[in-house]
Parts: structure tokens; sequence; C-alpha cells
């Protein structure tokens, strides 16, 4: 889970460069093909090689900005689905997970703490606990009532 993480936001830095610099990019391109064939109309024909060369850099920069639209498509859909507490309903699930999380944690916490201190930390993971359920009833009630 980490390495995928971490080599998303690998991608991520590596593209973002590239696709910052795509517009200019296409703008240079544009204008290269445009003096190719100035160039080519009033000078010398281009040879086969260098006929080549160039509709092989159009094909590898085509593949290119397919994968980018990929790439992109893809980390919209994975980072738009976040938490969302501005949705009514839905915040309660949040709270209900996050709630629960606290509880287990701080009960954890609390039961391997070996001071006066772990039975104040046992009682906040109640609370939370506590609080999670109540979370659980009221987005229950809110989903499906």
């Amino acid at each position: 889970m980490k390495l995928k993480l971490l080599l998303s936001f690998f991608t991520l830095a590596l593209l973002s460069n590239s696709m910052w610099a795509l517009p200019h990019g296409e703008i240079k391109a544009k204008e290269a093909k445009s003096k190719i064939e100035v160039a080519s109309a009033t000078s010398k024909a281009l040879t086969k090689a260098e006929i080549k060369d160039i509709k092989r850099a159009e094909r590898q920069q085509a593949r290119f900005e397919k994968r980018i639209a990929f790439v992109q498509k893809v980390m919209k859909k994975k980072y738009d689905a976040g938490i969302d507490f501005q949705d009514p309903v839905n915040k309660w699930m949040w709270f209900w997970i996050f709630g629960w999380g606290a509880g287990l944690l701080l009960s954890i916490i609390g039961a391997a703490t070996l001071f006066s201190t772990g039975g104040f930390i046992w009682i906040l993971g109640s609370l939370c606990w506590l609080f999670g359920t109540v979370s659980l009833v009221i987005w229950l009630v809110k989903k499906f009532g």
C-alpha cells in the first residue's frame, strides 16, 4: 500500500512537469511542422529517413498523450472519492468509522499501559466507541430511514 502510494506520487511528480510543458511543446511542434513545410517548399525535399523520424516522433507523442490522459483519469477517479464531510448523510458514516478506529486504538493503548493513565486512556477509548456507535445508528437512520 505504501509502495503503491509512493510510486503514484513519484509518477505524478514526473508526469506533472511533462504535462505543464505539453502546450508549449505542442506550439513548438506546430511551428516546427510549419517550418518543415516552408523549408521543404523553399529548399531541398526531406529525405525518407527524415520523414520516417518525424512520423515516429509524432506517433510517440500521440502515445505519450494517451498515457498522460489515462494516468489523469485514474488519478481523478482515485482521489475524487475521498472523505466528504459536507454530505449530510455520509459524514455520519465517517464519524462512525473514525470513532470506532479511535476507540480501538485507545483501548489497546489503555490496556497496554501499566501506569495510572491507562485507565483514563481506556475511558477515552470507551467514549470513542460510544460516539462511533451513536454515529452508526444516526447514519443507518438517515441512510435507510
